[in-house]
């Protein structure tokens, strides 16, 4: 995983020697191929979800107390 809009100097060669580069998104794989990594050896393989535990029929909606129902609220989950 990493995440940004360009690769340091110099990593397009060393990342070329590999047989296959694996990347979350299209986006990662776009900046790949820009900074110059050969695209035949990028692929997109985008994080797994757990849709047993992450299963929405089988969970409560969470209520937020004194917000409605026509407030837009935002939830981030994230990695560092």
């Amino acid at each position: 995983m990493f995440e940004t809009d360009r690769l340091p100097d110099g990593w397009h060669l060393r990342l070329n020697q590999m047989d296959q580069l694996w990347v979350p998104t299209h986006f990662a794989k776009d900046i790949f191929e820009a900074n110059g990594v050969e695209p035949d050896k990028l692929r997109v393989l985008g994080e797994p979800v757990d849709v047993e535990f992450f299963d929405p029929v089988k969970h409560t909606p969470l209520t937020i107390e004194g917000v409605g129902p026509d407030t837009f609220v935002l939830l981030s989950i994230f990695k560092w």
